[in-house]
């Protein structure tokens, strides 16, 4: 596999490295993958050539990694060159939501909406960026942005739904595109692709199981700003209703308060929407409806921490024991009959190693 090495100012291929020793990366569902690699320095990739800041993309790899450390090493058979790199989802990292915003709609809407509003300026956007058409993926959702990173909203909106996010990198053009997207759900048998797991089949590496109450919370009591009149608007949001249209009750009920106080939110224009109706001052505020959406957005994402089940993690080496190849983002189940564990787990990183000429493979579950 070569890897082809891009000046991402420029829009311009500068070679490419065929030769190296040591090759990890890892791809993640939600959030940026790794690369780092050793190579033996020639005049193609010497220190003129490969520096932080350019691209390196895998050959017939839809993603693509910038770097951001080289290293030169003098070695008795030579030089070498050891570079490091996170995938092009992490330039996200570099762009903040300085303005406390509020924005509705689909996972996909609002992201689209929100990196719309950062890349508008020219001096925030990166070269040859854009987004994938996705305003429908997802559920409907209302968020508020508060100075945090855009790589943190749109991981925390990707995760209220499911969605795993990634940039793909055309190196025809050099140009960058933020894609989310659902991995396949493989986890009932009588699917085309059934993918079930178990250590008995000695297909494991490694395996944790946990099943845990602690910190649980499934009702939300959220208690939100006083109106003109001095009452404070108050919801109840319960979680297992929301899934699944049974309320919590009893022993399966717990419970827990939290006070909302909206910063100064905006409405993209720069008018005053922070208030609760009826509330005073603002040039325009939140309706009744968009409050209360407000409100429950923030008890279901508060509530997501704290999900209970069992939840397993594991790794698994890509062989012909577990089949055909397991796909980043893939819903699979996983069986430990000794454990009395079967339940579902997501891929959430694929793994792949070089090292002294063997290349290995490995799947990495995690919670859905």
């Amino acid at each position: 596999m070569g890897l082809w090495i891009f000046d991402a100012k420029e829009n311009a291929a500068l070679g490419i490295i065929d030769q190296y020793s040591r090759l990890n990366s890892v791809r993640r569902y939600d959030a940026p993958g790794e690369m780092e690699f050793t190579s033996p320095l020639t005049t193609l990739d010497g220190s003129s050539r490969l520096s932080p800041g350019q691209i390196v993309w895998p050959q017939h790899s839809d993603e693509a990694y910038i770097l951001d450390a080289v290293t030169l090493a003098q070695r008795h058979g030579g030089t070498e060159v050891t570079a490091r790199g996170r995938s092009l989802t992490a330039l996200l990292e570099r762009r903040c939501l300085p303005d406390v915003t509020y924005y509705t709609g689909t996972a996909g809407f609002i992201i689209r909406q929100m990196t719309e509003d950062v890349f508008g300026d020219a001096a925030r956007a990166f070269p040859e960026w854009s987004m994938a058409q996705a305003d429908g993926l997802g559920e409907s959702a209302a968020y508020l942005t508060s100075g945090e990173t855009l790589l943190e909203a749109v991981r925390t909106i990707c995760g209220g739904s499911g969605l795993g996010v990634r940039t793909a990198f055309e190196p025809a053009s050099c140009a960058m595109r933020l894609e989310l997207y659902e991995g396949a759900d493989r986890f009932d048998e009588d699917a085309l692709d059934a993918a079930a797991l178990d250590p008995e089949y000695d297909n494991f590496m490694e395996l944790t199981a946990a099943d845990s109450t602690e910190g649980f919370v499934n009702v939300m009591y959220v208690i939100g700003e006083m109106d003109a009149s001095g009452v404070a608007k108050k919801i109840v949001v319960d979680n297992q209703w929301e899934h699944t249209g049974v309320r919590a009750s009893g022993l399966d009920r717990f419970e827990q308060a939290m006070r909302y106080a909206a910063a100064s939110v905006t409405d993209g224009s720069g008018s005053a929407i922070g208030k609760p109706p009826g509330s005073g001052g603002g040039s325009s505020q939140l309706t009744s409806a968009q409050y209360t959406g407000t409100l429950k957005a923030f008890a279901l994402n508060e509530m997501r921490a704290s999900a209970r089940g069992v939840t397993v993690s594991g790794t698994i080496e890509q062989s012909k024991r577990v089949g055909s190849e397991l796909m980043l983002g893939d819903i699979v189940r996983v069986r430990a009959r000794r454990w009395g564990v079967d339940t579902a787990a997501r891929v959430r990183a694929l793994e792949v190693r070089y090292e002294s000429g063997v290349m290995t493979r490995r799947a990495v579950l995690g919670s859905i």
